[in-house]
């Protein structure tokens, strides 16, 4: 319809069809082809461009193309929408925490409170960016300050991040069931996957490798339907290992060969190097 549309000269009615084109294909886990309509209907006189110029950052975010994840949400940041000010800063502090950059991470996240993102939200992040620093009692008052904060407000996916990172950072396996719990009741499955994962971890430290391989199968499935290749890769490397220690070889070799070629493609964009890709466990 979109192209039908385009060749007839409407260009607005073609936009309007991009774009729909656009939320199915990535409703089918399909980002290259949604991130094209997007791409189209914005070329075309689309009337959100910025709101369409996020959502093609998240995807590359997803596919793990930070680079042009970063470009696209300095493209919607400068359609100047005040409110979606912090929410795109707070964006792009992920996007450079993905790529393992701690200090630039923190400044957006600095930046993103200053515009107004929500503060339970970007304190989890901020949180997490602490503890990948080695600054845990750092890390443990802001994980405990967002949880506060969630909590007060009645915002369950904040309090979902929020129980996350407290279990993320060793302050029980609680912690970590209440986040599954909350996520649960969200639509967005990527705190679930974090849970999982990290609920899975700790299983694992207790020698528990049934569970933890129940749980990581789990978050896997839900990451591959997501489309999250960076998050995908952890999670395989993570049940490499614990396949290894349950003395499945071959498994956790199969497991392992997917999860390098996950990083692999991922490390080397645009033919840099960010090592802390690679280090992704738990997030």
């Amino acid at each position: 319809m979109a192209r039908h549309l385009e060749l007839a000269g409407d260009d607005e009615a073609a936009a309007i069809a991009h774009a729909v084109a656009g939320s199915h294909a990535r409703a089918l886990s399909a980002a290259l082809e949604a991130v094209s309509h997007f791409e189209a209907a914005i070329a075309l006189g689309h009337p959100d461009a910025a709101g369409l110029q996020e959502t093609i950052g998240d995807l590359h975010t997803l596919r793990g193309a930070y680079g042009a994840a970063l470009a696209s949400y300095a493209a919607a940041a400068a359609y100047g929408e005040a409110a979606a000010a912090g929410r795109l800063e707070q964006k792009l502090g992920g996007v450079h925490e993905r790529r393992g950059e701690w200090e630039l991470a923190e400044r957006r996240y600095e930046d993103a409170l200053a515009l107004g993102a929500d503060e339970a939200i970007v304190q989890c992040d901020r949180s997490r960016v602490a503890w990948r620093r080695g600054e845990l009692a750092q890390a443990r008052a802001l994980g405990f300050e967002a949880l506060r904060l969630a909590e007060r407000s009645g915002a369950t996916a904040a309090a979902a991040q929020a129980n996350n990172i407290l279990g993320l950072l060793g302050c029980g396996r609680d912690y970590l069931r209440r986040s599954l719990d909350l996520a649960g009741e969200l639509a967005d499955p990527g705190i679930r996957i974090a849970a999982l994962n990290n609920l899975a971890r700790d299983h694992a430290a207790a020698g528990e490798l049934a569970r933890a391989q129940e749980l990581l199968r789990e978050a896997l499935e839900q990451c591959a339907a997501e489309g999250d290749l960076h998050h995908e890769s952890a999670l395989r490397n993570n049940l490499a290992d614990v396949l290894h220690r349950a003395g499945s070889r071959d498994q956790a070799m199969a497991e392992l060969k997917l999860a390098v070629t996950g990083f692999a493609a991922i490390g080397a964009e645009d033919e840099l190097r960010y090592p802390g890709i690679w280090d992704l466990a738990e997030w």
